[in-house]
């Protein structure tokens, strides 16, 4: 019962090839051979090569993993019995065996290569033999991506993508509704069986690229695109949509509705919107999608076009205007409609990020997040968003791990394919000391928005707080290829530089970095120091206590990482305590932050982390950061 999970791309996650597992429609039968290796892998080691406690994680191993040697599991293997599975489990197409036969050469090899092995001449044979006979079974289970004449049954999952919807004519009020009616539609096909639908991050990231759907598509891998517009005449509005078939450019289906801006039921819009689609797809609908595609939040409409309002501004919330506006909006949605629980959830939101960005102080606003989040769960337990939420404040406020813990599982059951919800509970591994199992959480929620920048860079701080500082380099370039200007991508690849101990390039990244999060800005007073630039340093200090002075707020996490980098230690240990008493999120990460090493072995450190509710700091190796 555990094989094929709804809304995953058709297939058994422990056997899917790194191209099936991101969505690759371009397979071909070095995909079936990578399954095949899976299965010879399994045969071999009693597990298969990848494992994790949900399907999501376990592709995300696949597409981004190295895979585990077979020998850890079976020392008498022989070497080349564990070189030629690895070669057929190799992530690229290109790397693998060309061919079915090539792989059982070099398997029946080893019985030549290795005649005084302890090594049964018997299993080879079986193992040759089950190379033979599950090579013609895995073209017919394992590849997902046939064509709907192969597929008459109707039972392969589609992939499909919501794109930005248009806004015509510029009015800039309407932009928010129009973002929502395709947000919305991403989340309604979201619940429908046999659909995987790409996030929202990763379909609007190309919004301002001029590509046409049917180019979009093709980036994305996905089979079939929506795309629509939105117009605003007087008081009417018209919502258009297309379905088109991203490989042929068909227009498979059009709708065009018109409704009263301030009265129609908008919800009724997305149900048909989304009915005929699925009805084009020709996907039968499982029993909990049929009554209804489209939840039901609000009966009221403008609470809810003021709700869309508020997440349109809180998805751009790197700037701190633009959260105050999504928290507006939030609150005159709940006073048109006091029992709208995702408004609510929102509000939770705009709160709890505007301490962790440092635009506010925790104490001043966190608590106003907490009540309105409570307040969510209150009017819908079954809500993934609030249970995140809450999530988000145990852990970044709280530090209550385990409610923090509780909060992510619930969500994910809820919406097992909720990217936010994925990216925060890597946080909590990391606060926990579970950093590798992080950066599978993360890659999990890269993998469900791969376009999504924050989640890009988030991915690179999980790299680096696992001291996998090559990965990181790889992953913060990567980042900034998505989106240049971004300061927390270039604030990462910056760190990766500095845990590999490449100063130089640390500091270039790090001095030419846009504004970055109030708890990072230490970021280039430490470089400065480790580098060598002690001078420069301690004027950075300066600069941020002029900043702190003059009433913009400064954590004293900064000041705490400054004066580590510059070997302090008693002032970087009062910052500490400071930045404790101040409720600094980033506390929790001390106990992984290579650039805090120096600071480990005194014992005031432990005493630290006790006070946070976190077991002694991890073991240390390799290279001082910077050094």
């Amino acid at each position: 019962e555990s094989l094929t999970e709804t809304g995953l791309s058709l297939g058994t996650p422990s056997y899917m090839s790194p191209e099936q597992a991101s969505g690759n429609p371009a397979v071909d039968a070095r995909s079936d051979l990578y399954s095949l290796a899976c299965v010879v892998y399994e045969m071999l080691a009693g597990h298969p090569p990848f494992m994790g406690s949900t399907g999501q994680e376990v592709m995300a191993r696949h597409a981004l993993d190295p895979v585990p040697p077979l020998r850890t599991s079976r020392p008498e293997l022989p070497a080349p019995v564990e070189q030629a599975v690895l070669k057929a489990l190799a992530k690229a197409p290109a790397d693998r065996f060309p061919t079915t036969s090539g792989f059982q050469r070099a398997l029946a090899d080893t019985e030549v290569a290795t005649p005084t092995a302890r090594w049964p001449n018997r299993l080879t044979l079986v193992v040759t033999a089950g190379v033979v006979a599950l090579a013609t079974t895995s073209l017919l289970y394992f590849r997902p991506w046939r064509s709907d004449a192969e597929n008459s049954s109707g039972d392969s999952v589609r992939t499909i993508a919501v794109l930005a919807f248009a806004n015509v004519g510029g009015d800039s009020t309407n932009e928010p509704f129009s973002d929502g009616m395709a947000d919305e539609l991403t989340t309604a096909l979201g619940k429908v069986e046999g659909l995987s639908v790409t996030a929202r991050a990763s379909a609007f990231s190309f919004r301002a690229k001029r590509l046409n759907p049917q180019e979009i598509g093709t980036r994305l891998h996905v089979r079939y695109v929506v795309d629509g517009a939105v117009r605003n005449s007087a008081s009417q509005r018209r919502v258009s949509a297309q379905l088109i078939e991203v490989a042929s450019g068909k227009e498979l289906w059009a709708g065009q509705f018109d409704h009263d801006a301030g009265k129609a039921d908008v919800f009724a819009i997305q149900d048909s919107i989304t009915r005929s689609i699925v009805r084009e797809l020709r996907v039968k609908l499982s029993m909990g999608t049929s009554a209804r595609l489209a939840t039901r939040s609000t009966d009221n409409p403008l609470a809810h076009d003021l709700y869309l309002q508020g997440r349109y501004f809180f998805a751009r919330r790197s700037d701190s205007a633009n959260l105050r506006r999504a928290q507006e909006y939030f609150e005159r949605a709940i006073e048109v409609d006091s029992s709208y629980a995702l408004a609510y959830a929102g509000l939770g939101d705009a709160y709890s990020h505007s301490a962790v960005f440092g635009y506010l102080l925790p104490r001043q606003t966190v608590p106003k997040a907490k009540a309105a989040v409570l307040r969510a769960l209150s009017l819908d337990s079954m809500s993934a968003e609030a249970h995140t939420s809450q999530g988000f404040i145990s852990l970044f406020y709280d530090w209550d791990w385990t409610t923090a813990g509780r909060e992510f599982d619930r969500a994910l059951v809820l919406d097992p394919r909720y990217p936010s919800a994925h990216l925060f509970r890597a946080w909590y591994l990391v606060a926990i000391g579970r950093p590798d199992e992080a950066v599978n959480e993360a890659r999990t929620a890269a993998l469900l928005d791969p376009f999504d920048p924050v989640i890009n860079a988030r991915l690179a701080a999980m790299l680096f707080y696992a001291r996998r500082f090559d990965e990181a380099l790889a992953q913060g370039r990567k980042t900034l290829e998505l989106e240049p200007t971004l300061g927390q991508g270039r604030s990462e690849l910056g760190r990766a530089y500095l845990g590999s101990g490449r100063c130089a390039e640390a500091l270039e990244v790090i001095e030419r970095s846009p504004s970055v999060s109030a708890v990072f800005q230490g970021d280039r007073a430490f470089a400065l120091a480790r580098c060598g630039h002690r001078a420069q340093a301690l004027e950075e200090i300066a600069r941020l206590e002029r900043n702190a002075n003059a009433g913009h707020y400064v954590s004293r996490f900064v000041f705490a990482r400054a004066y580590t980098g510059l070997g302090d230690r008693d002032r970087a240990f009062a910052e500490l305590d400071s930045a404790y008493a101040e409720r600094v999120w980033a506390m929790f990460t001390l106990k992984a932050d290579p650039l805090f090493d120096d600071l480990r072995g005194d014992p005031r450190f432990g005493v630290l982390l006790a006070k946070i509710g976190l077991s002694p700091a991890l073991a240390v190796g390799g290279s001082r950061p910077g050094g």
